[in-house]
């Protein structure tokens, strides 16, 4: 509903709106005589609209629209005779919205300007909610915990949010220096405004990309940050990039623990190094001891005592190599590994004999453990081993519900129902039984899992679950 407060002292003037106004169903009318009885009403509520003829009782229409004004913004319709119609300028000046000269068609007129009432409220109700809207844009902008900064297409910084006013320790309307812009801009590319200004056509669609890259900066203070910048471009007119807009978040706290991190693994990493090669060397003397020993022994029974101390010390020498390859499980960052290089050259490590490697990996990347190149070799070692007389090893790959399955399948002789899960264990198997618990561990790093589905006595088929996300199938089609 729209409501209307009308001021006039034509004593016919408010049958006259009543009779107009009452047609539109959604304005409803309040005529006053006088100025300031209008004006007390406006000072206890409030209205969308005012209409007031140049006569408005005890003051003149223009007075009461600089005391309106006052008040607020409220659009205001103001009816002049024709005694004041040259008094429009002055009207426009004080605030007016509308000027309208009285029409001997005093009805047709009012319902014309009914109709601009009811397009000035829906205007100003539209403005109310944008500058609303943009207040609170510009609080979220202002308040976030983001470094957010624009670029003109000449790299030039055209915005910096109070945010990252602060954090760099720059004064009010203070801009960073080109040394630190021009550090940004290369931190997320060559030239991104450069090379999406060049892309013509295609500049629209970079628009809804975004590149995240980590740089190390510093502040005006001299305090070295690391920050990680999303970007993107900003599309312009003619299908063009007119610049670019970028999110940094702070990453120094976790960068340093990372670090600090990262050092004492190496230390741990370096103790163990030293230890195991110490207990190796241990263990070859008392191997040797244990040979002399044996040769000299001649009683059965401590023949037999020897024995089981020869198959102790293989053990624990057994046992201290696992711990080397354990430790590097999850030491560095996941990256994105091309899966058919891996194989490629992993089979130029091993001997195939006869059997036949067939590589159907194509385009595939998975993002995974740098020590994933393992569990393939495991699964091409544990075939040739194992696998009897086979004659080919597959791998391949398929999507299912978005999720990829790697598939490393041969005809050999398969793993016993029995057997199926227990060939993931640590101590089980011919071999040392290392090989397949170490994979299912390292894929566990990346949320990957392993499981083995072959049928026993058509060859071994293991498939590895990569999830959504976690790679990129770019096959050409």
């Amino acid at each position: 509903m729209i409501s209307v407060v009308c001021v006039s002292s034509d004593a016919a003037f408010p049958d006259l709106v009543q009779e107009v106004f009452g047609r539109e169903t959604d304005v409803r009318t309040k005529v006053f005589a006088s100025g300031s009885a209008a004006l007390a009403e406006l000072s206890s509520s409030s209205c969308d609209a005012i209409l007031s003829e140049m006569s408005s009782g005890d003051m003149d229409g223009i007075a009461l629209l600089r005391a309106v004004r006052l008040i607020g913004r409220t659009p205001f319709f103001l009816l002049a005779g024709d005694g004041d119609a040259g008094r429009e300028e002055e009207a426009i000046d004080a605030g007016a919205d509308y000027f309208f000269v009285k029409d001997p068609d005093r009805k047709g007129q009012l319902l014309r300007i009914a109709r601009r009432i009811r397009f000035a409220v829906a205007r100003g109700q539209e403005a109310a909610l944008l500058a609303e809207n943009e207040a609170r844009y510009r609080e979220l902008v202002e308040n976030a915990n983001l470094i957010i900064l624009k670029f003109d297409k000449d790299s030039n910084i055209t915005f910096i949010n109070e945010y990252a006013r602060i954090f760099f320790n720059l004064k009010k309307d203070e801009l960073p220096d080109s040394v630190l812009a021009q550090t940004i801009i290369s931190a997320v590319g060559s030239d991104p405004i450069r090379d999406s200004v060049n892309t013509g056509p295609r500049s629209v669609m970079l628009s809804d990309q975004s590149s995240v890259r980590e740089t190390e900066l510093t502040k005006k203070n001299g305090v070295r940050v690391w920050i990680s910048w999303r970007t993107r471009p900003l599309p312009g007119r003619d299908n063009t990039v007119s610049g670019l807009i970028c999110f940094g978040t702070d990453m120094t706290e976790r960068r340093n623990a990372e670090q600090a991190l990262f050092r004492a693994n190496e230390k741990l990493k370096l103790l163990n190094s030293i230890t195991r090669h110490d207990i190796l060397n241990e263990l070859t003397v008392l191997g040797g001891y244990i040979g002399m020993t044996r040769e000299l022994a001649k009683d059965q029974e401590l023949l037999e005592f020897i024995e089981h101390e020869k198959k102790a010390t293989n053990a624990i020498r057994n046992m201290i190599k696992f711990t080397k390859d354990y430790q590097d499980i999850g030491l560095y960052r996941p990256q994105w590994q091309y899966l058919k290089n891996i194989v490629t050259l992993l089979a130029n490590t091993l001997d195939f004999h006869e059997v036949i490697l067939r590589n159907e990996l194509r385009r595939l990347e998975i993002y995974a453990d740098p020590l994933f190149e393992k569990v393939v070799y495991s699964l091409l070692e544990n075939a040739l081993r194992h696998g009897g007389s086979l004659t080919f090893i597959r791998l391949s790959y398929r999507i299912v519900n978005k999720n990829c399955v790697i598939i490393c399948e041969d005809n050999g002789i398969g793993v016993p129902d029995e057997d199926k899960e227990k060939i993931f264990l640590r101590e089980f198997g011919k071999h040392t039984g290392y090989g397949l618990f170490l994979s299912r561990e390292i894929l566990s790093i990346t949320g990957f899992s392993i499981r083995e589905t072959g049928i026993h006595g058509n060859g071994a088929r293991f498939e590895i679950l990569v999830p959504e996300g976690s790679f990129r199938d770019r096959k050409v089609q």
